[in-house]
Formats: C-alpha cells, sequence, structure tokens
C-alpha cells in the first residue's frame, strides 16, 4: 500500500465511514455482515444505507456552494440609510430607526454603507442637537383688543399676520363706499342689508 493509503483503510468521521462501507458492499460485493464488521455497523443498518443509495435518498457528498463574498445588504437597506443621512442622522440613530422598522442592522453595517458611498462621518454634535429634532409647538392665532401703536411685536415662528380693521358702519359711511364693496382708508365696507 503506498503512503497514504490509510485515508481509505482506516476512514475517520461519519461521512467517510459510511462512504467506504457502501463501497466495499457495492464495488468490492463484501456480504453486508462482513461490511458491518469492519466499519462499525449493524448488518440492518448496511442493508437500510445500501436501500437509501439505490434510491437516490442518501447523499455521501454534499454540494457546497459558494457564498457570498462581501456583506449582503439589501437594497432598502441602503436606501433608507442613505435617505436618514441625508436628513443629518447620525450612524447610531440611523442603525437605531432602521432596528426599530424592522430592519435590524448595527452601527457597523451602516457605517460600512455611508463609506461605501463616500459620505463622511458627521462631525461630534453636542448633546443637546443629539437624537431627533424637537419638534415646535404651533402658534395659536388670536384677535388683538387694540393696535398698539408705535410697538412692535417679537416672535420666532414665521407666519402670516392679518390686519383686519374694523368695519365702518353702514350708517355713517358714504353710499359708494358701501356698495363699491372695495377697501377705504377707513377699512373694508361691506353692503348694508
Amino acid at each position: 500500500m503506498r503512503q497514504g493509503g490509510e485515508y481509505f483503510t482506516d476512514p475517520q468521521g461519519p461521512a467517510r465511514r459510511r462512504y467506504e462501507a457502501l463501497r466495499a458492499y457495492f464495488v468490492e460485493e463484501m456480504p453486508a455482515a462482513e461490511v458491518a464488521d469492519r466499519f462499525g455497523y449493524s448488518t440492518a443498518s448496511v442493508h437500510q444505507m445500501a436501500t437509501l443509495l439505490r434510491g437516490g435518498k442518501l447523499q455521501l457528498f454534499t454540494q457546497s456552494r459558494p457564498g457570498p463574498k462581501g456583506p449582503r445588504i439589501a437594497g432598502k437597506v441602503r436606501d433608507k440609510a442613505l435617505a436618514l443621512r441625508a436628513r443629518d442622522h447620525s450612524v447610531t440613530e440611523i442603525a437605531d430607526a432602521l432596528t426599530a422598522s424592522g430592519m435590524p442592522v448595527s452601527a457597523q453595517t451602516v457605517w460600512k454603507i455611508l463609506e461605501d458611498e463616500g459620505l463622511p462621518r458627521l462631525a461630534r454634535r453636542d448633546n443637546t442637537r443629539r437624537g431627533t429634532p424637537h419638534r415646535l409647538e404651533a402658534v395659536k392665532a388670536a384677535a388683538l383688543d387694540s393696535w398698539p401703536a408705535g410697538t412692535a411685536i417679537r416672535c420666532d415662528h414665521a407666519g402670516l399676520l392679518l390686519l383686519f380693521p374694523a368695519t365702518p358702519s353702514a350708517a355713517g359711511s358714504p353710499a359708494s363706499t358701501t356698495s363699491a364693496r372695495s377697501p377705504t382708508t377707513s377699512g373694508w365696507a361691506w353692503p348694508s342689508g
């Protein structure tokens, strides 16, 4: 016997032992009892393995398929991560948001997505700017009792300030103004009646 032949005469592991036992049974035409004694099976097990092999239900060698070469990142995860980054979210905020939406992903994976897209890390934000942005309460409009002449009103919110001066009474306004429905120097004129 040549060097390395012990690989075939003394098989190690259950898959190799099963292969050599069936090879001896089918190719060398050894009796099932002798195969069972030589490879440590019962005679019934040798017959069962032979039946399964003939029926195509026993695979002696598994077919290996090559796996992914890099991390598999679904397109939806990539798109959502980039959309969140466009809204100035940090890597950990993006990972938390994706995990909360049912797509568990680590901060490292998010960083890899952003790095592949050529996006740099965000500058470290102070504690007041971390987390979800603060939402401002809507400003409620209210009528003024009188206009404070010479007073400026400071407002931090953008909006529209509408001023509707008091309407003149129908008795004191000229007839042409009330019928024209046009602005006058004293305010809007509305038709009487």
